[in-house]
């Protein structure tokens, strides 16, 4: 990188990008170009300053996934404005086309290295209980500073609380009677007004969520189940090649199940097609000694994490993990019942 441009950029600066390893090189993005459009922003005069407080900022008709250059400029501008100012933020993106609310969620939800992503704890669930007893339901912001570790956001906590945590929530198989009011209730009300739906459902205790991912998921006959064709998977492959399959990239999966050939599979399928079974770095071949010995020891410093253990055990997905700790867990039971006294 240019000297004169490293005296611009912080090295606490650094370190939040390189998370986001653009081709893990800063050369491969043109940073000058970048900071030189930030700077025109910041300097451009009283004349330009007012306008962008007078500015409109468009609303996207539909999500569009994120480019690298908007979470460069994104990352840059919380870095020189903080995490408040989501206003000026918005104004000065490199395109201007992003609403407040979206450079927030954006930041929160993908960027911010403080914030915990992934599996929750049992440590963690246990505090959202005590926190939820304690403050109800309806003081989220309060729950997630208080939470064990505060490193959760609201929506992170209200979304565990309702999908997983919560008992007055039905969790498990759907009923017949469960089945039939939601196809009822979605011909009536369509496919975007979950939460009256699910007021308005069998029995009262399915999420919002829920309804919506048991429509997609199982109900809804435009969406193909079952077993992947050859050309469905010849499909998913040269997508991601194209689209990629970051984390970072939130609307990529929903991308690529638009464009994957016949168009009937959610990015939630795309995404554990890829994951379980198309990527091309899983290991499906036979496990080793090592492997083994890290499955155990993981399992047992998180046990039932199988996606954190996954993370120790390159090549093998968390479905991979279950299942061999589940096969020679079982098998180890099996012999042991077969053994004499």
């Amino acid at each position: 990188m240019h000297p004169h441009l490293l005296s611009r950029v912080s090295i606490p600066l650094l370190s939040l990008l390189t998370p986001l390893s653009f081709k893990s090189s800063f050369h491969c993005f043109n940073f000058t170009r970048l900071l030189a459009t930030l700077d025109a922003t910041a300097h451009d005069g009283t004349a330009h300053s007012t306008a962008h407080t007078t500015a409109v900022v468009p609303r996207r008709s539909k999500a569009v996934r994120w480019s690298e250059e908007e979470d460069a400029s994104l990352i840059l501008l919380v870095a020189k404005h903080g995490a408040s100012s989501w206003t000026t933020i918005s104004s000065k993106l490199v395109g201007r086309s992003r609403t407040l609310h979206q450079c927030r969620n954006r930041w929160t939800k993908a960027l911010d290295p403080s914030v915990t992503k992934g599996e929750w704890s049992d440590e963690e669930d246990t505090s959202l209980r005590t926190l939820v007893g304690e403050h109800g339901t309806a003081s989220w912001t309060m729950i997630s500073s208080e939470l064990a570790g505060g490193t959760r956001t609201d929506a992170q906590c209200r979304t565990r609380w309702m999908l997983s945590l919560d008992p007055s929530v039905t969790k498990g198989e759907w009923s017949r009677e469960e089945d039939a009011s939601l196809r009822a209730l979605v011909a009536e009300h369509g496919t975007s007004s979950w939460a009256m739906i699910s007021s308005k459902l069998v029995g009262g205790t399915r999420t919002g969520i829920r309804c919506r991912q048991r429509w997609t998921h199982a109900l809804d006959l435009s969406v193909t189940k079952g077993e992947w064709s050859r050309e469905e998977d010849e499909s998913l492959r040269a997508l991601v090649s194209e689209h990629g399959t970051s984390s970072t990239q939130s609307n990529s999966w929903a991308l690529i199940a638009s464009k994957l050939v016949g168009g009937t599979r959610t990015g939630k399928q795309c995404y554990e097609h890829w994951t379980c079974c198309t990527d091309p770095s899983i290991n499906f071949g036979e496990w080793s000694e090592d492997e083994t010995a890290i499955l155990y020891r993981e399992h047992s410093n998180t046990p039932g994490k199988w996606a954190t253990i996954a993370q120790a055990l390159p090549g093998r997905t968390r479905k991979l993990v279950k299942a061999q700790y589940l096969a020679l867990t079982g098998y180890k039971q099996r012999k042991h019942r077969a053994s004499p006294p």
